[in-house]
C-alpha cells in the first residue's frame, strides 16, 4: 500500500525455538498495525467554458460520505 493518500505500517517479529529430547521446535508470531488517515483527493475538477466555471464532479452523486478513511488493519500471526 504504497500510494496516496498516505499510509503507515508498523510490525513486530519474534521468533524463538526450544529442543525437547533431540528435536527441535521453532515458534514465531508476528504482529502489524497499518493507518490511514489523510484526506482523499479533490472530488471535482473546475472546468471552464467560456466565462462560467462549471465543477465536474468525479465521484458520487452528493459527493463521499466521509473526507478521509480513517481506517486501520491489525495483523496477529502465530505458528
Amino acid at each position: 500500500m504504497s500510494t496516496a493518500p498516505s499510509n503507515s505500517l508498523h510490525q513486530a517479529n519474534l521468533t524463538g525455538g526450544y529442543a525437547l529430547r533431540r528435536s527441535q521446535n521453532w515458534r514465531r508470531i508476528s504482529y502489524g498495525y497499518n493507518w490511514q488517515n489523510d484526506s482523499y483527493a479533490p472530488i471535482s475538477i473546475l472546468q471552464v467554458r467560456g466565462n462560467t466555471p462549471n465543477p465536474y464532479n468525479m465521484m458520487q452523486q452528493n459527493g463521499l460520505p466521509a473526507s478521509s478513511l480513517n481506517g486501520q488493519v491489525e495483523t496477529i500471526h502465530g505458528d
